[in-house]
């Protein structure tokens, strides 16, 4: 045997029950015979045969259960060969499963979005049991993934399927990191940054952008809340500059070095005398015993990169900010008027809109701006009797005028003051993350098709996601055979040319880069990108430059995707064509 199994590693410890299983191409192998077994029972969980080097479980492990499995290649006379390992593995417990209820309605079903729902969790409200977290969970609502030792508020998944949040760390409230599934840390902010947990994305260019906190000395201006600082010493009579505002400064950092190579300062462009003057941000320092105003709390930002600009949510001021990048000349602010808002009649766009304390900002593919309105002082702003929050699409045309597209707004009962998200899923369907614990897929009819109820202190985001494993993929080389010794395979193809089978596992669209060479330039030395859809498979050929029948060469394949580059393959062996 040549092959050996390669996932998930003997004796490893994992935090889902979807397990993807993966091993090494057997030369001769038509097929593989695959089974799967109860560690403590002896049991046969599972016996079936499979044509790929990968099988993906999703029906038959279980939480905190301990399970062997081994692999045999199936040769061409539909016998076995030896098994060609045996591994062990554990499912830990699960970190959220047994509080997380859902409902799907009945009538509306098909309409439901098919994927699994992953949440960032920041139960910092929770007493005793404070903690971020991260999982997943399917459409029945259960838990399929965790964060396991993390700790990690998710707060943002791309495209790509990568994921970024905040992780509860010593040396700082939290850091910034970008993770996957099997909880290595991709990329970590450096320690002297204490990176703001709301919000971390991977720019097109590779750079990570984030949220940094800063501090500069401002007067506390006079309101309601006067009294209450003169009685501790300070004079508070909006013109002294006495006191520390904190504001989060957009940074982007060099993806290699972790350097900041760019950033945007919001004390160098908004004016402190803009500031929330109605929600009680100013009381509840002064009750508090605070040292600082929390003046922006800046909470999402997306980064457009087909028009260079950056759409920035700046919570405390209900104001949304449309920058370009990477001048940072401010476009446009949208928010209150100047009844609430110093500036507001001169410098506040589509003022009506009436949002506050909004949350998750973004830029659909059409154009319109996607946002989730919390409606903290709707009363002020819409004239409600109280909060009213709100799944808000816009557009704002070339005057910067506003219309509004669609919303939903959300019963009474999941108002919702501090957190809330909304995703545009792929059927047109909108997942909105309400009250402190509910996940609600809505049509575009605002008609409820989907609901789970995590039952805990508090969701921050929520996505729909088509699959666990965004960077899964196999590499096969048809006709492989072996003459026999370690050093030499023979390619039966009867062209002399070599083909290789590329499949995408896991549910998202990727590219692959591919480099191809050989010592002795038997084959066509080359690099290149191919996409492959989920779950399919393309073909590289790569041709054979010599008419020589008895050539060997030492021929080297190297493959990843190109978002997830850390899991590269690599192929390195000898290769001569068939002979007469």
């Amino acid at each position: 045997l040549f092959a050996n199994l390669i996932k998930p590693l003997n004796s490893s410890s994992l935090n889902y029950i979807h397990v993807l299983f993966e091993w090494e191409q057997e030369p001769d192998a038509l097929g593989y015979n695959f089974q799967l077994f109860d560690y403590n029972t002896n049991q046969t969980i599972l016996d079936t045969n499979i044509s790929d080097i990968i099988y993906i479980d999703k029906e038959n492990i279980a939480w905190a259960t301990s399970y062997y499995w081994r692999v045999r290649p199936i040769l061409f006379d539909s016998s076995y060969a030896k098994w060609i390992n045996t591994h062990t593995f554990t499912i830990n417990e699960p970190k959220f499963g047994n509080k997380i209820s859902s409902y799907i309605d009945s009538l509306n079903y098909n309409l439901f979005n098919e994927g699994y729902t992953i949440a960032g969790i920041s139960n910092w409200l929770g007493g005793a049991e404070q903690f971020n977290g991260t999982c997943l969970i399917d459409q029945s609502g259960n838990e399929i993934w965790n964060d396991g030792h993390l700790n990690v508020m998710l707060n943002h998944i791309n495209k790509n399927g990568q994921m970024f949040g905040g992780q509860d760390v010593s040396w700082a409230f939290t850091s910034g990191i970008e993770f996957n599934y099997d909880l290595d840390i991709i990329w970590r902010e450096a320690e002297d940054y204490s990176l703001d947990q709301h919000e971390l994305q991977q720019l097109p260019n590779g750079n990570y952008m984030g949220l940094v906190p800063i501090r500069e000395q401002g007067p506390i201006p006079v309101g309601d809340w006067t009294t209450l600082f003169q009685n501790i010493g300070y004079q508070a009579d909006g013109i002294t500059y006495e006191f520390d505002w904190v504001g989060q400064k957009l940074v982007e950092f060099d993806n290699i070095t972790g350097e900041e190579v760019w950033s945007w300062n919001p004390f160098e462009y908004f004016s402190m005398d803009d500031y929330d003057s109605i929600g009680g941000t100013w009381i509840r320092t002064a009750v508090l015993g605070r040292n600082f105003y929390d003046w922006l709390h800046t909470n999402s930002f997306y980064f457009d990169d087909k028009n260079n600009e950056i759409y920035i949510s700046h919570k405390h001021l209900s104001r949304i900010t449309k920058i370009n990048y990477p001048a940072g000349d401010v476009l446009w602010m949208m928010g209150p008027p100047g009844e609430f808002i110093a500036s507001g009649d001169s410098s506040h766009i589509c003022t009506s809109l009436g949002f506050s304390w909004q949350h998750h900002v973004q830029l659909l593919d059409n154009g319109n701006i996607l946002f989730f309105d919390n409606g903290n002082l709707s009363s002020y702003f819409l004239g409600t009797k109280g909060a009213v929050s709100r799944a808000l699409k816009i557009n704002v045309n070339q005057n910067n005028e506003c219309e509004l597209i669609w919303e939903y707004i959300l019963p009474p009962d999941l108002v919702t003051y501090g957190r809330g998200s909304v995703q545009l899923l792929n059927n047109g369907n909108y997942l909105i993350t309400a009250g402190t614990d509910m996940a609600l897929e809505i049509t575009p009819n605002n008609e409820l098709v989907w609901s789970a109820d995590f039952n805990i202190i508090a969701l921050y985001r929520t996505y729909r996601i088509p699959s666990l494993f965004p960077d899964a993929f196999s590499v096969t080389f048809p006709g492989l055979s072996s003459d026999g010794s370690n050093e030499k395979f023979i390619l039966s193809d009867s062209d002399e040319n070599l083909h290789i089978i590329v499949h995408n596992v896991s549910g998202y669209e990727n590219k692959y880069f591919y480099s191809i060479s050989d010592n002795k330039h038997q084959f066509d030395n080359q690099n290149g990108l191919i996409t492959i859809a989920p779950y399919e498979f393309k073909s590289i050929g790569i041709n054979a430059n010599s008419n020589d029948r008895s050539f060997l060469t030492h021929f080297e394949f190297e493959i990843y995707p190109v978002h997830f580059p850390n899991t590269k393959k690599n192929y390195a062996h000898a290769f001569t064509n068939s002979i007469d």
